[in-house]
This record gives structure tokens, C-alpha cells and sequence, in this order.
């Protein structure tokens, strides 16, 4: 199978969203906490849409990541860069978890360094 076989028939990260919420809620993670990682989710898929970018699961990669964190830290301060890898690892590795992707693509990657006010 081609990868845009695999890309066409696996889920968008815009389509696992609304399971990743319902495992943050069986969690009962926070309101806070929710909303966090979902705005991170929703806006690395913004990014990516933007960007003319893969946006299934499974073709993602670490590069496509790091293009998006350099995105954060271009734009917000290094502590809203490091909120939302943080975010991002936890929603990349539900979705291994869940059997979506076989690895994170956030597997190797440490977050951006938060200078000291």
C-alpha cells in the first residue's frame, strides 16, 4: 500500500481529538488540563493544514513536530512552547497507546529549553 493509501485510510488528528478528550475526561484530567491539550492538538492540526503538511496519524513524523514547536517558539514565549509539546507528547502517546500509530513521533524529541526568569 502507497502512503497516501495509508494516509487516506487512517484518522486525521483532527478525527482522534474527540477520543483523546473522552480519555482526558475518563482521566479526569483537570477542565484546565483539557483545554490545554486540546487547544495544542487543535492548533498543531492548524499548523499543519497551514503548512500544506500530512495531518494522518501515521505520517507524521518528527520533523513535521519540530517545524511546529520552532512555530511556537517563534511566535509565544518558551513556556507556551514547552506547554504544548507537553501536550503533544501526551496526546502522541495515547494514540500509540490506542494502537494508532505504531510510534510517537515525539519519541526522541526533548522539549524546548524554558530559560529562568
Amino acid at each position: 500500500m502507497l502512503v497516501s493509501q495509508v494516509a487516506a485510510t487512517t484518522p486525521t488528528i483532527a478525527e482522534l481529538a474527540p477520543s483523546f478528550l473522552r480519555y482526558l475526561r475518563a482521566g479526569n484530567k483537570s477542565p484546565r488540563t483539557q483545554q490545554t491539550y486540546m487547544e495544542a492538538v487543535r492548533d498543531l492540526d492548524a499548523f499543519l493544514a497551514r503548512q500544506g503538511m500530512p495531518r494522518s496519524a501515521v505520517t507524521i513524523r518528527r520533523e513535521h513536530l519540530e517545524a511546529y514547536i520552532v512555530d511556537q517558539l517563534e511566535r509565544w514565549k518558551p513556556t507556551t512552547a514547552s506547554v504544548r509539546f507537553r501536550a503533544l507528547q501526551r496526546f502522541w502517546g495515547w494514540a500509540q497507546d490506542e494502537g494508532e500509530i505504531k510510534e510517537s513521533p515525539m519519541a526522541r524529541m526533548t522539549p524546548p529549553r524554558v530559560p529562568e526568569q
